[in-house]
């Protein structure tokens, strides 16, 4: 990766984001719903993430980090801007295309106790994006979900615990290996 302020060679990044903007309408009224300014949540935004590097979003409260998740994620459609992964531009793309990126990415949530259902057991919970898609059986299911267990450093005996049983930080851990499950797009 080059020193910090050296230009990139665009080519090199696995993410690239250029003059993102998202302004979110302030209407007024209920029948006849008056625009009476925007919130400029995201105002041009731009940055390469390379390949094999960790990158950091941070700011103060408000100023617009979940906003550039929820875009990348395509949760949010941009008022302007481009976001490039792998040298393709995600808000054109074919049905195909957009399948094939939102399998290649995943999301940790800041707060795994909210991000966790109750209801399900480890194994079900870090699966969940393997059994959307129909991939396996049960017991396949549970082997992967144990072997990730163990990847991010916990006993894979307590796959069939529920997540009220965890402390905060290894509910992290249990979302991190939720967004492993589906092996996403590696980013080295």
């Amino acid at each position: 990766m080059p020193p910090a302020g050296t230009p990139m060679n665009h080519n090199e990044a696995l993410v690239r984001v250029v003059d993102l903007k998202k302004f979110f309408p302030v209407r007024k009224g209920v029948l006849f719903r008056k625009e009476l300014g925007q919130v400029h949540a995201v105002n041009g935004i731009t940055f390469d993430v390379p390949r094999g590097a960790s990158f950091g979003l941070v700011g103060e409260s408000g100023c617009g980090k979940t906003t550039v998740a929820k875009l990348l994620l395509r949760i949010e459609a941009p008022t302007s801007g481009e976001v490039y992964y792998d040298g393709k531009e995600i808000f054109h793309q074919s049905p195909e295309e957009e399948l094939q990126y939102l399998r290649a990415i995943s999301i940790v949530f800041q707060d795994p106790f909210s991000s966790l259902s109750p209801r399900m057991q480890l194994w079900e919970t870090i699966t969940e994006p393997l059994r959307i898609s129909g991939h396996r059986s049960k017991r396949k299911y549970k082997e992967r979900a144990a072997e990730l267990l163990k990847t991010v450093g916990l006993d894979p005996r307590h796959i069939e615990s529920y997540p009220h049983r965890f402390s905060g930080g290894q509910r992290q851990r249990i979302a991190i290996a939720r967004a492993l499950s589906s092996s996403p797009q590696s980013w080295s």
